[in-house]
């Protein structure tokens, strides 16, 4: 496991964490996978998967988004981030991973839970060259549509999912094109998704999965937003499986 202090917008330096395979290739490089985080969560709450990634012979880098939640070691306010803020960090992420001398730049993939997730879609869209595949644990691509909703009731909120946030949060949220977004990455896509969820309903995925040119979406039965214990593990297990089956891994 190794410290990272990754260059961002505006002189800022993005905290995270490298967990690196024990094998690498003829070449002496890897694949590796960026793992974004949810609203108001941190790469605390995802290194667990660190180590299983890893085994599979791919590298996994995790990182917090500037302001992107209250134990964010990157720090920044929640009420100064939105889903564009996010973006430009994981871009950030995205040019970092590409500078480490092990990382194979024909192999990286990008990864990401719930808003996380979102903005990973987003970043595919952008930099599809760069993309090899995109993984998507119960993406929040309901986000967008909500916050136009809410500007359209009333005054601008001041929080979504009990975290406070500011008006630019809602506004950049607003202006996102989720059918745009998926149309606009034509790599292979994973989609996993809990049939419990009542954050992010999993019929967002389902719409996803056929917005995207080459998915794959599986539904864990009972599963909520977040996977946990074996929903968790599973999850883990299926998303090496993917990378790997697109990297002619032995799976």
């Amino acid at each position: 496991m190794i410290r990272l202090e990754i260059p961002a917008r505006e002189g800022r330096l993005l905290q995270g964490l490298l967990f690196e395979p024990d094998t690498y290739g003829n070449d002496g490089k890897y694949p590796l996978v960026i793992f974004s985080h949810g609203l108001g969560a941190s790469f605390k709450d995802l290194i667990h998967h660190g180590p299983g990634i890893a085994d599979g012979g791919i590298a996994c880098l995790f990182f917090d988004f500037y302001g992107g939640g209250e134990l964010s070691e990157s720090g920044g306010s929640m009420e100064d981030m939105s889903v564009l803020t996010e973006k430009e960090d994981l871009l950030a992420v995205l040019d970092y991973a590409l500078s480490l001398p092990r990382t194979d730049r024909s192999r990286i993939f990008l990864m990401g839970e719930s808003q996380g997730g979102l903005v990973s879609a987003m970043c595919a869209m952008e930099r599809p060259s760069l993309v090899r595949g995109l993984i998507l644990w119960y993406p929040a691509f309901s986000i967008p549509e909500t916050c136009r909703e809410l500007l359209q009731a009333g005054p601008c909120p001041r929080e979504l999912f009990g975290f406070p946030l500011g008006e630019k949060y809602f506004k950049d949220a607003a202006s996102l094109n989720v059918p745009e977004i998926c149309r606009g990455y034509h790599g292979p896509v994973f989609l996993i998704h809990g049939s419990g969820d009542l954050l992010v309903p999993v019929s967002w995925s389902e719409k996803a999965a056929l917005l995207f040119s080459d998915s794959a979406l599986e539904i864990l039965p009972g599963a909520g937003h977040d996977f946990e214990g074996e929903d968790s593990a599973h999850a883990r297990q299926t998303t090496v499986s993917f990378m790997k089956k697109h990297l002619q891994m032995s799976v």
